[in-house]
């Protein structure tokens, strides 16, 4: 994947994959724990943790044994996340 200069932001790139992760996904937006994970660059264990622990606020959908997140959630929880100073950024994890 080549990220050209006015990309170039971790914060852009990322939503500019999870918008076209999102996009091809064909039953009302809904990405799998894969999706998600590739998107944000995190293991399906990590998510899996978040889930088991509510350690996240990252909102999911339990359809049987199979576990599903909304794009627009995915969305939103990364733009919640955006940090605008360096004093943003010392708030710590999640």
């Amino acid at each position: 994947m080549t990220i050209t200069a006015q990309n170039s932001t971790p914060d852009a790139t990322e939503k500019t994959a999870l918008k076209n992760i999102a996009a091809s996904t064909p039953v009302f937006g809904l990405m799998t724990s894969k999706q998600v994970a590739a998107a944000l660059a995190l293991s399906n264990k990590t998510l899996a943790a978040w889930r088991s622990s509510g350690r996240s606020p990252l909102p999911f959908l339990r359809l049987g044994s199979r576990v599903r997140y909304r794009s627009e959630d995915v969305l939103a929880w990364l733009q919640s996340r955006m940090c605008s100073a360096a004093s943003d950024a010392a708030r710590g994890p999640l």
